[in-house]
């Protein structure tokens, strides 16, 4: 309870902040939200309406399963300026897979605007993304290595960083075999880079 009332604190501060923000632009957007390095974490988004003088409060904060939020979920509070029509500021290198959340604010904005981006460590033959290593990643490398098409545009990314589990120059039947091995014997495939964790670009 404590927490949750300090978490409310911060939000009416933030709150006073966000009215308090000079900027011109009424109709301001946010997207194209991504991360660049989970070890030194860079948050990069565009938005639309604002100039270079122009200054918003960015508040960013993790989701979780507990009802309401806390202030140990803020990972990110203060005043920034877009550049070109960018935003890149560092959130803290420890931050946890998940789901954050962005606030932006200002004085001229009629409602402060939100959107999301997603922290997510991704392990060699896990190309569902689930955590888990199964039969169905195997079936999804295979069906890729058959005809890339035939699975999402979002599967088929994921494929191209953790489906190559043989360290070939292509993702193949085999690396969907090896997936296949380990995920009915953990230590079936030693020689391979299933289970291990796909290093940051």
């Amino acid at each position: 309870m404590k927490r949750i009332f300090s978490f409310s604190i911060i939000l009416c501060m933030l709150m006073s902040a966000l009215s308090l923000t000079t900027f011109a632009a009424n109709d301001v957007t946010i997207g194209n939200v991504d991360y660049v390095n989970k070890n030194d974490i860079t948050v990069n988004f565009s938005v639309t309406g604002l100039t270079s003088e122009d200054y918003v409060t960015i508040l960013i904060y993790k989701e979780d399963d507990i009802e309401g939020y806390v202030d140990d979920d803020i990972v990110y509070i203060n005043q920034v300026s877009a550049d070109n029509n960018k935003i890149e500021l560092a959130i803290p290198a420890t931050s946890a897979d998940g789901k954050y959340v962005v606030l932006m604010g200002g004085t001229d904005v009629a409602t402060a605007k939100s959107t999301y981006f997603t922290i997510t460590t991704l392990i060699y033959g896990d190309v569902d993304n689930n955590k888990i290593i199964d039969i169905n990643d195997a079936v999804y490398v295979l069906k890729y290595s058959l005809d890339v098409n035939s699975v999402s545009e979002e599967l088929q990314q994921i494929i191209v960083k953790a489906g190559n589990v043989n360290g070939g120059n292509v993702i193949d039947i085999n690396d969907a075999v090896a997936i296949l091995k380990y995920s009915l014997d953990v230590n079936s495939v030693p020689d391979t880079d299933v289970g291990k964790t796909v290093p940051e670009e």
